[in-house]
């Protein structure tokens, strides 16, 4: 009896030893979502990315890589200045530094699913000295041209690298 049990559980773990790696893995929408956002928009994703704008007391200058291996650079510079009065005449003071980072990390393109409403987002990895934050911004679309998102300072980013005017 003992011996007629071995057997049929040595059976029994043969036959569902038999499936797939992937069969018992709980597929969701969101997942299905993800894998279709990156079926779409990785390749156009991937590349360098730059916007910058400015006016009397403000620059500002982002540019992204996005790689192929999921790897990031990302570089922010901001310029800020005053205006002041000297002697009852208004000018401006001169340009200060007040960002000019460039970091690196990992990103990606992911879907999440809240309340039965699908979001894509990407996600950026900022990495420091002394560990690394996840960004996450909605992802709208890329094509040839743009990159439009939320996660950096600018909701629409140029293809290709330029550098800051300043």
């Amino acid at each position: 009896m003992v011996k007629k049990f071995f057997i049929f559980l040595i059976a029994a773990i043969g036959l569902c030893s038999c499936d797939s790696p992937d069969a018992h893995l709980i597929v969701t929408e969101a997942d299905k979502a993800t894998k279709e956002l990156n079926e779409k928009y990785f390749d156009i994703t991937c590349g360098e990315w730059y916007n910058e704008k400015s006016d009397s007391l403000m620059k500002i200058y982002e540019y992204i890589k996005l790689g192929k291996d999921r790897k990031n650079v990302h570089i922010t510079k901001i310029v800020t200045r005053k205006i002041e009065e000297i002697n009852g005449i208004k000018t401006y003071s001169n340009w200060e530094i007040f960002q000019n980072d460039t970091t690196t990390g990992n990103w990606e393109l992911c879907c999440t699913d809240r309340d039965g409403e699908l979001t894509q987002w990407i996600a950026i990895e900022i990495a420091y000295e002394n560990g690394a934050i996840r960004r996450f911004g909605h992802f709208y679309y890329a094509d040839a041209n743009e990159l439009h998102t939320d996660i950096f300072y600018f909701d629409k980013m140029k293809r290709g690298k330029a550098e800051p005017s300043f």
